[in-house]
């Protein structure tokens, strides 16, 4: 289950507990209904059992409520789902809400937590996707306050994204925009700067920003961002290991949030704290505040806060002699660790899929500008030319009848020449430069999708022997003929790519090992049956199969197209004419079903 970074969970509760008054309230003639609407709005973080009873009560009445007060409401009830982890419920209404408001600042709040709840289900492509649209819609406004809010969440988006070049450059936007005018949102700017520092573990930096923040916060009132800057500083200290420093601000950032209840961020301080004392060497208060993190509900949002915990216990454990109960706190801790680790893997892989199809997109949109500037300049072209007498007109005509069949040669060629680049003229499949390079950018995206990924490599057997035998040419045949059969074996989305010589690669987006084996198994079984006659010759054609699918550690191809080839040469030494599948570099499968009852000497 997705969870949030400690820092960045507790920005967006920030960011939902303090804006949810900058946004101005619609004139209803049913004040009283505005005035509990702001009430919940102002409580929902802070006070969740007494906000879920509010909703409760307004939902009841939710026929008298007009359609921007339903989305107040129904916003409201999202964020309550939010921290209790029920993330589609809050999707749900976040998108019901959105059909109904009409406010500008409104939409912009429902998208940004729209995208906040994506990112909490773990689909980061939608997280995204809705950023984008969002992004593009409010800098076409004028109201410079959805402005600045926008770009706080985005900010806080970013961080959830672990985006931190992102992260800073909108946070440097809204620290801007604010500067003398918005001590609030500066707060917040400023702080969100200082948690950038620290996530990219420049630490004295990171000391230095949120000893501003909280300087600056103090001066203008805002003490809960007091709060978390104490406890930044704090962090800062861990890290460098000035675990006496590190208490005291944390007991300091402890009482801050007991003033406003903040559950949330009270467990966060209380696991730090634990790790702490660890460290002071007072074990005591470190099971005493690492028990009560572990007695927490299993939720998403108590995570990472268990990591710390967890730990702290083995150590704990491991110094009394209870070294199954330390085993037992270190196997919870790695468990709890890797699903920190699994979100991280996902979340950049999502981000850096969406860079480089954003950078295709802005490709594309620059050579439609490009068709649109050359399309005016010929306009402008054609107008001038009007102009001129019948002759000039004429014999510019031909100029141009003489261009164009010139551009219309240059396209016919450069499309030719593009086709050469890319496939095999022999065989038809792709070379193996760039069918790597493509095959390598599918994978990317399958796997984001945690979806499986095979690939088969096939060599043909005793090809030498064709080409010494009965010439070469009758070895370039044989080729086309094998390659037209495992065109039909495959489907749209599969690749086929010649890898060199009498050897060709099969990339299987989204096919599991079973269904790799079938169509290896299907390919075998057509090469085996092509009629070997050319030039009155007769000669048998048969190749051998190596199969494999990805792994969990597999970050790239290299290592599944090694796997394969392993299993391609296994299938060799078993005879040829035959389908090896190989799981790891070490040993093999050889399923009944899928070897060759007539393999090759």
């Amino acid at each position: 289950m997705p969870t949030k970074s400690s820092f960045t969970r507790s920005l967006f509760l920030v960011l939902a507990f303090c804006l949810s008054g900058v946004m101005p309230a619609m004139a209803e003639s049913r004040a009283s209904y505005e005035a509990a609407l702001d009430h919940l709005e102002s409580i929902q973080v802070a006070k969740p059992q007494q906000a879920r009873a509010e909703i409760e009560r307004l939902l009841a009445l939710k026929s008298e409520l007009s359609n921007e007060q339903l989305s107040r409401l129904l916003i409201s009830q999202s964020i309550v789902h939010l921290l209790d982890g029920k993330f589609q419920l809050a999707l749900d209404n976040l998108q019901h809400a959105e059909r109904l408001t009409v406010s500008n600042s409104r939409l912009t709040s429902n998208y940004l937590y729209q995208a906040t709840t994506y990112l909490s289900l773990g689909d980061y492509e939608s997280a995204l996707d809705i950023i984008a649209k969002n992004l593009s819609r409010i800098e076409q406004l004028d109201e410079l306050d959805i402005k600045i809010s926008s770009y706080l969440r985005l900010t806080n988006l970013y961080a959830s994204l672990e985006a931190y070049s992102e992260m800073t450059h909108y946070a440097q936007l809204v620290w801007q925009l604010s500067k003398d005018t918005d001590p609030l949102n500066h707060c917040y700017a400023s702080l969100f700067l200082a948690v950038a520092e620290f996530k990219q573990a420049k630490y004295m930096q990171a000391e230095k920003l949120f000893q501003i923040t909280q300087d600056f916060c103090a001066a203008n009132n805002i003490p809960l961002v007091v709060a978390m800057s104490n406890k930044g500083k704090a962090e800062t200290h861990l890290k460098r290991g000035n675990y006496s420093e590190a208490l005291s601000l944390l007991l300091e950032a402890q009482a801050g949030y007991e003033t406003f209840a903040f559950q949330m961020e009270l467990n966060s301080v209380t696991a730090l704290l634990a790790e702490t004392y660890y460290h002071l060497q007072q074990p005591a208060q470190a099971k005493l505040a690492a028990n009560a993190i572990m007695a927490l509900p299993e939720a998403p949002i108590n995570i990472e806060n268990k990591v710390i915990a967890s730990k702290v216990l083995a150590y704990l454990a491991h110094a009394e002699g209870n070294y199954q109960q330390a085993y037992d706190s270190l196997a919870l801790h790695q468990a709890l660790a890797k699903t920190l680790l699994d979100e991280t893997k996902a979340k950049a892989q999502a981000y850096h899929m969406a860079k480089f199809e954003n950078g295709e997109m802005t490709r594309q949109v620059r050579m439609l500008e490009q068709d649109r500037e050359l399309y005016s300049a010929r306009q402008e072209l054609k107008a001038l030319e009007d102009s001129r007498n019948s002759m000039i007109l004429l014999v510019t005509l031909g100029g141009m009848v003489l261009v164009s069949i010139f551009g219309i040669t240059t396209l016919v060629q450069k499309q030719r020449y593009k086709k050469l680049a890319q496939f095999d003229p022999l065989t038809g499949a792709y070379n193996r430069g760039i069918g790597q390079e493509l095959a390598e950018n599918i994978y990317v995206k399958t796997v984001a999708y945690h979806k499986p990924f095979s690939v088969i490599i096939l060599d043909l057997d005793n090809f030498k022997l064709i080409n010494d035998s009965y010439g070469h040419h009758a070895g370039d045949w044989s080729l086309k003929q094998v390659a037209k059969v495992v065109r039909k074996c495959i489907s749209g989305q599969d690749m086929l790519v010649r890898m060199g010589g009498e050897e060709f690669a099969i990339f299987l987006p989204n096919r599991d090992s079973e269904a790799a084996q079938q169509i290896a198994e299907l390919c075998r079984e057509g090469i085996a049956a092509i009629e070997g006659k050319y030039n009155n010759y007769t000669f048998d054609i048969t190749a051998s199969f190596g199969v494999t699918s990805n792994l969990a550690d597999d970050l790239s191809l290299d290592p599944i197209t090694h796997r394969a080839d392993l299993a391609m040469y296994r299938a060799k030494k078993a005879g040829r004419n035959t389908v090896v599948f190989q799981l790891d570099n070490s040993g093999e499968t050889l399923p009944n079903a899928y070897q060759s009852k007539f393999a090759l000497g």
